[in-house]
């Protein structure tokens, strides 16, 4: 793992780890982290910080700052630069150091050998180099308490005539590119020593062209990791400059390819059964809900890294409810809803642990099946399909009480009226899904109400642009933060269409699964995208998760039963051998026209793992977490054939 410290106290490097560094795997470690030797995140060490980069190695191996006396070591001289006046003469300038006491001086080493010391200096002078030979001069500064910094350098050649000319060559280092866990690309290169620092420009889709990521960095920097959004990286290239002062030579072009199964991350804490999973708005803190154990494990993000930072206990025993442990998260992840015993327990977070702050009784038979939180954790929708109901409660003052009971009068149970609820970010819309499941009777509705003076307003009946019994339109739903974008799920869907806005009445693909995709203005709710999967099948069940980003232009769509026997980011769709391996498709919106970007799949699935069965991407859309319920489940009976898996069983989440 890359160091994470900066320039603070760099430590003194081995030969094994410098060479384990220029190959391109970071042995560079913080002061308790050690690589743990299997992908189960739950197991790997805390780290001390999230840095917007990762210094893997100083190349000042060779001069080590000193710093055995009290005190701060300065820092580094800046703007080293070259004047060559002939064959024989060089003038160096550099910008002095700070420190916490005072810079007493400057050594200046050329080609390894002291060759001044200077006090309170900013300028060396040497009048008797031979010609047309370069030279490697390197500047540090020493304080009060004996302290040395971290070296500045710079190659120079002299002239090859009287009035030669500042030479300063800039050679670019050229940086490999390693895929490693939890949705990182690792750059390493070896440092060029002259370089006063480096750049790294991504072309994040291979089209958009190159822009810096991250501030400038420092010298001697050699790694660093780069977390992205893997589902939308599979395009990507990136670029390092290596800089010397302003002038910047570019490496080769790195093109991301392969199915980036070593980035993907995994969690998988002992024997669980994930039935729900939920991630703040920024990415950093992830919620899974267990429902075999009814409990709750809360992840947090530093860097690169994803640690087990509290494990809820709900209850003793195996549940008997439908719906215990199905979470919610705040917009800054410290406010938990999560279902219990058919009611509801809100925990806060306070300085990294979680403090049960109420209970919300339950009302009616069901209660607790799906909630939604809104973003500032004040609000929560809860819904009851065996009672036909919603409840939104509202925090006022630390208390939570029910603000509205919604009821739609026209429903039955068979409607299922309840089954899923999303809220806006302001917690003042709510879209509630009523799919029906029904094969003979119904197509699936949703409704959306909004929250006007001070009372919950029916606002919209919607219904898809091709109804048909068994659909089960409203089986999954997700508003946008602005409540102006709603992506809903009909997994019974059966139109052999491919793609954005196919033929929706060819019904000759059985439960393949459709997505629509509706826009709001002022109370009206129109269809603007027709969404199947690019490579549907009878049965896949396209439809069955789905999840908007914040902005509500990027798309995540779970097919449980899809059946690729690929892996990764964009592998091979069209091997149908792995039954119910399961898959996810990212789609994107830019000025109302949506198309596919992404096809996941895990990076180690089996059959029946039911891969995106349940998926949640973060506000900003930068983190996808994706479940696959059954994953590690020996699916095999006693003659050796595969059967149809128990419910609930041991699963995983998968990261991108």
């Amino acid at each position: 793992m890359c160091q994470r410290s900066g320039y603070s106290k760099p430590k003194t490097w081995s030969v094994a780890i410098l060479l384990t560094c220029l190959i391109g795997i970071s042995a560079c470690s913080s002061s308790n982290d050690n690589a743990p030797a299997n992908d189960d995140l739950d197991t790997i060490p805390t780290m001390p910080g999230d840095l917007a980069y990762t210094p893997c190695i100083s190349s000042q191996d060779a001069y080590p700052p000193t710093n055995d006396n009290p005190g701060t070591i300065p820092t580094m001289p800046g703007d080293l630069t070259s004047t060559v006046y002939s064959t024989h003469e060089v003038e160096l300038f550099w910008t002095a150091s700070t420190d916490d006491g005072w810079v007493m001086g400057y050594d200046i080493f050329r080609d390894g050998i002291p060759v001044a010391n200077l006090l309170d200096a900013s300028s060396f002078f040497e009048g008797t180099l031979a010609p047309s030979t370069t030279y490697l001069y390197r500047v540090s500064a020493v304080d009060d308490d004996a302290n040395r910094s971290l070296s500045v350098e710079l190659f120079v050649t002299t002239g090859d005539s009287e009035g030669g000319s500042a030479s300063g060559q800039v050679i670019a280092a050229e940086p490999t590119m390693t895929p490693v866990r939890a949705k990182t690309f690792r750059f390493s290169w070896i440092d060029i020593a002259n370089a006063t620092h480096y750049k790294l420009l991504e072309n994040s889709d291979g089209n958009s062209g190159f822009t810096q990521i991250y501030s400038d960095l420092l010298p001697s920097t050699e790694c660093i990791d780069h977390v992205v959004p893997l589902y939308a990286r599979s395009n990507a290239q990136y670029i390092l400059q290596t800089c010397v002062s302003n002038q910047c030579v570019d490496s080769s072009v790195i093109s991301v390819s392969g199915t980036l199964d070593m980035a993907i991350g995994y969690i998988k804490p002992s024997e669980f059964s994930n039935y729900s999973v939920v991630l703040s708005a920024d990415g950093k803190t992830m919620a899974i809900g267990d429902y075999r154990e009814r409990s709750v494990y809360v992840y947090t993000r530093f860097g690169s890294q994803w640690n087990l930072q509290s494990h809820l206990t709900l209850g003793d025993g195996v549940s008997s409810s439908f719906g215990d442990g199905e979470v919610s998260l705040s917009a800054d992840g410290n406010r938990l809803a999560v279902v219990v015993d058919r009611e509801v327990d809100i925990y806060v977070r306070i300085k990294d642990e979680w403090i049960h702050e109420t209970r919300i009784a339950a009302v009616g038979y069901g209660f607790g099946h799906i909630i939604s939180l809104s973003a500032d954790g004040n609000t929560v929708a809860v819904g009851s399909f065996e009672t036909e109901a919603v409840s939104v409660y509202s925090r006022d003052n630390g208390s939570w009480d029910r603000r509205a009971y919604l009821k739609i009068s026209d429903t039955t149970r068979d409607d299922w009226y309840g089954h899923t609820v999303s809220l806006s970010a302001d917690g003042r819309i709510l879209a509630v899904g009523a799919p029906g499941f029904s094969m003979d009777t119904t197509d699936g509705t949703v409704y959306t109400f909004a929250l006007k003076d001070g009372s919950w307003i029916r606002q919209a009946e919607i219904k898809a642009s091709n109804p048909d019994n068994g659909d089960s339109f409203g089986g999954d739903i997700s508003l946008s933060a602005d409540g102006n974008t709603l992506a809903v799920g009909a997994v019974g869907e059966s139109s052999n269409a491919r793609g954005v806005n196919g033929n929706q009445h060819d019904n000759s693909a059985f439960a393949a699964g459709a997505v629509y995709v509706f826009s709001r203005q002022g109370g009206d709710w129109t269809q603007q995208v027709y969404l199947k999967s690019s490579n549907h099948d009878q049965g896949d069940t396209f439809g069955h998760a789905v999840s908007l980003s914040a902005d509500g232009n990027t798309l995540a769509i779970g097919a449980t039963n899809e059946r690729s026997n690929a892996t990764g980011v964009n592998g091979d769709q069209d091997d149908n051998t792995v039954e119910g391996s399961g898959a996810v498709y990212l789609f994107t919106r830019r000025e109302n026209t949506w198309w596919q970007t992404a096809y996941l799949k895990a990076k180690n699935g089996d059959e029946y793992d039911y891969f995106g069965d349940i998926l949640t991407l973060s506000a900003d859309g930068d983190t996808l977490a994706v479940g696959a319920s059954q994953h590690g489940k020996n699916h095999l009976n006693t003659t050796g054939t595969h059967q149809f898996p128990v419910f609930r069983q041991p699963g995983a989440v998968y990261l991108y």
